[in-house]
């Protein structure tokens, strides 16, 4: 099935108005930009009828939007991952006692390297889920330049 769980298959689903990834399946749109003196603000834009995580949930079995520093780190660009001083509270799943996205969301770090930081691209992963029909598709890691 290519980008579906082994055990998840689309069964009546409403994606073919919601592509945006590289393999035709819907995926998160995401902005990150330098805000000066300081910050650095992620915009994501999770597709209508679909949902990101905000935490792995109770059982430690969903897959959150994160962000991966490391390359940042490794160049010398950043000494340490910037401490979040803003993340969406998202809305409380409580069959599966998890935190869920939708729509538009905003996380917020705070960077004092970010004179370095324009230009410079980081990884970030998500894994969505269709509200109507349950299915979740495998996690995407996107590189998103910041600007």
């Amino acid at each position: 099935m290519g980008t579906f769980a082994a055990c998840d298959k689309p069964n009546n689903t409403n994606d073919q108005e919601m592509m945006g990834g590289p393999d035709g399946l819907p995926a998160v749109q995401i902005e990150a930009t330098v805000m000066p003196p300081n910050n650095l603000a992620f915009q994501i834009n999770i597709p209508a009828g679909h949902h990101a995580y905000l935490n792995s949930g109770k059982e430690n079995n969903f897959i959150p939007i994160s962000f991966d520093w490391q390359a940042l780190i490794t160049k010398g660009i950043l000494d340490a991952a910037p401490k979040s001083i803003q993340s969406p509270a998202g809305d409380l799943d409580t069959e599966n006692q998890v935190h869920v996205l939708r729509g538009s969301v905003s996380y917020l770090f705070h960077s004092s390297a970010n004179d370095k930081l324009k230009g410079e691209s980081i990884a970030i992963e998500s894994q969505l889920c269709n509200d109507q029909s349950g299915v979740c598709y495998r996690p995407a890691k996107q590189n998103i330049t910041i600007e």
